[in-house]
């Protein structure tokens, strides 16, 4: 058997549950997985042939710890997927500004580098905003996540101001398509499409992360604009999932996660077959003797 580690964090020891479905179709290749949480000193993370990051929910909390973890592995010349530059690429939002600069179409944004002022109504105002959504650069789970209006900033800018003690932060238009139709999220297992979900937040929020899903089919030419996300990319990663808005037909680009998202396995019965697939291409398992 090839030992493999899907990296967590504290909260889950053993792992989540949604990355759970794919270890029988692992050891059908061969491929034995054992959770591992980041910061657990008593790891030997030698004894691993590739480590995958999972569920490292808390890495925002305390990120030059995750990127200190990230550079020791590297130096180790160990086998993360997906790969260390792209995770650190992609643990700062300021990546949509590259990919929205490769041809992307992303939610209309901006970008407050740590330490630089802004004034949210200023900001609101120049680009014509009625609302807008802030987060910091670095986080996950809506973490100091906030939906603001012009007409009522309350205690926005001191807000964004205290994040931006530390690091940057994002401001993205408002799109109130996320409430009413949903926000989309593609999955691509190395680099091909596996399988779509819509998720829907509760009733009077915008946030998706505490609301409903469900496996949907998309249309073909929508599918095709969430395919030239992963396609702006050097080269296909393990996973990606690609998530977004639908606007009079065109994908809108909020997220594009290559780090640690929830993959939605539970939500199609052969997704977590096509992972396993994928990861084992990846880590190139030997063919069993007959």
């Amino acid at each position: 058997m090839t030992l493999i580690a899907f990296l967590t964090c504290q909260r889950f020891p053993q792992g989540f549950e949604d990355d759970l479905t794919a270890l029988e179709p692992l050891r059908r290749h061969g491929i034995e997985v054992q959770a591992a949480v980041w910061d657990d000193p008593k790891v030997d993370w030698e004894s691993f042939e590739a480590i995958i990051i999972r569920s490292t929910w808390d890495y925002y909390q305390q990120p030059e710890a995750f990127r200190a973890w990230l550079d020791q592995i590297e130096a180790r010349g160990m086998t993360l997927l997906n790969p260390v530059d792209l995770i650190r690429w992609n643990m700062d939002k300021r990546y949509l500004r590259e990919l929205q600069g490769r041809g992307i179409t992303v939610i209309p944004s901006e970008w407050v580098d740590p330490g630089a002022p802004v004034d949210l109504r200023t900001v609101l105002q120049t680009r014509g905003w009625s609302e807008a959504v802030i987060k910091p650069a670095v986080s996950a789970g809506a973490w100091q996540t906030q939906r603001v209006s012009l007409s009522d900033l309350g205690s926005a800018q001191v807000q964004v101001d205290q994040i931006l003690q530390d690091r940057a932060v994002i401001i993205q238009q408002f799109r109130p398509e996320v409430m009413h139709e949903g926000e989309w999220s593609f999955l691509f297992f190395n680099g091909v499409f596996s399988h779509a979900v819509l998720k829907q937040p509760p009733a009077g929020d915008f946030r998706v992360q505490a609301g409903t899903m469900q496996l949907i089919s998309a249309d073909p030419a929508v599918l095709k604009q969430a395919q030239a996300v992963v396609g702006a990319l050097d080269m296909p990663p393990l996973y990606a999932r690609v998530d977004g808005v639908i606007s009079n037909g065109e994908f809108q680009l909020m997220e594009l996660e290559v780090f640690e998202p929830c993959l939605y396995l539970r939500t199609d019965p052969t997704s977590a077959q096509r992972f396993a697939d994928a990861v084992a291409a990846r880590v190139q398992v030997p063919p069993k003797k007959a």
